[in-house]
């Protein structure tokens, strides 16, 4: 399996706080789809990382340390351990930010 990497010309846009167990928004926990390319990083515990679709649904675990590239329009859902804090940060074109009109992560 080839490792998924962000496009060329992206900047950063914003990121969500650092989740824990227990501030993680649920809707994160079923199956949903950015609207922009963006990065799960992960500073402790594990995320498991599902696709449920695309041309090669990826199913990872992404450990303290690491991260991972989430494809746009591609549904996914992820779950975790217990003593888990990762962030998701959204990439954009510069000059177009529209992509990050999505709701805020807050709790649900």
């Amino acid at each position: 399996m080839h490792r998924v990497t962000l496009p060329d010309g992206l900047v950063e846009g914003r990121t969500t706080p650092w989740f824990t167990s227990d501030t993680v928004p649920s809707r994160l926990l079923n199956d949903h789809s950015t609207t922009c390319w963006a990065a799960l990083r992960v500073a402790a515990g594990t995320v498991h990382f599902t696709e449920s679709e695309g041309e090669s649904p990826r199913n990872l675990v992404v450990s303290a340390g690491g991260d991972l590239i989430i494809v746009p329009h591609v549904k996914h859902s992820v779950s975790f351990s217990d003593d888990v804090e990762f962030a998701i940060t959204m990439y954009v074109t510069p000059g177009n930010d529209t992509s990050l009109d999505q709701p805020a992560f807050a709790d649900d």
